[in-house]
Order: C-alpha cells, then structure tokens, then sequence
C-alpha cells in the first residue's frame, strides 16, 4: 500500500524493494543502507537491516500508507495505520499513541492523493 497499488501481489516485490531503497537513501542518507535494501531477498529481509535503526524510514513508509488508505477511501473513512515488527510489537501507528483506540489523531497530516495511485515519490 505504501507504493500506492490497491492490490498487492509477490510478483510486485522486487520493484517495492527497490522503491523502498530510494525511499531509505532520500530518508537517512545511507548508501548502505539502500544497497542491502535493494539486494534484500524479502521485505523480511530488507527489514532486518531498518529496524531498529532507521525510525524514520519506517515512520515514511507508514504516513505513505495511511495517505494511501485515505485516498483509496475518496477520504470518507477515517484511517490508522498500524505497524507491527516480526515479534508483534508496534513499531508505528498513525494516530501518535499506541494507547489510541480511537479515530485518527487530530494531529495527522491530511492526505493528498496523487493523479494517479500507483505514484511511488
């Protein structure tokens, strides 16, 4: 969802790899870090190199899906994201506090949906 498909599918996995390294270069700035993301086998994989290291890069890929979501909905339905690592531990979740049961917090950033939803910037 955070490269903007409404559907998913393994076969797109290699292109979200390597969307989800240039998205790791522009965030942190790490070579590095962009090269094992973009030689990673599975996300599983890719993630063992972010977290927990790079927040910000899972906080982008997050506020990518929630905006998504949101344009997905036409922004009739409030959204939260929330994401989990491989222990089952948030490691994100839109609405600011993991303690949040509610709505979307009043403090997320309104979505703005692109032309097209398959936009990956």
């Amino acid at each position: 969802m955070a490269l903007g498909y409404e559907h998913t599918h393994a076969a797109k996995s290699g292109m979200a790899l390597q969307t989800l390294a240039d998205w790791a270069m522009k965030i942190t700035g790490s070579r590095l870090l962009a090269d094992q993301i973009g030689a990673a086998n599975t996300a599983r994989h890719a993630f063992s190199y972010i977290y927990p290291q790079y927040p910000g890069l899972i906080d982008h890929v997050g506020h990518k899906i929630r905006n998504n979501a949101v344009c997905f909905a036409d922004h009739k339905l409030a959204v939260r994201v929330v994401l989990l690592d491989f222990e089952g531990q948030v490691i994100f979740d839109s609405s600011g506090s993991a303690d949040n049961k509610g709505d979307e917090s009043k403090t997320a950033q309104p979505a703005h949906c692109p032309a097209t939803t398959s936009q990956a910037n």
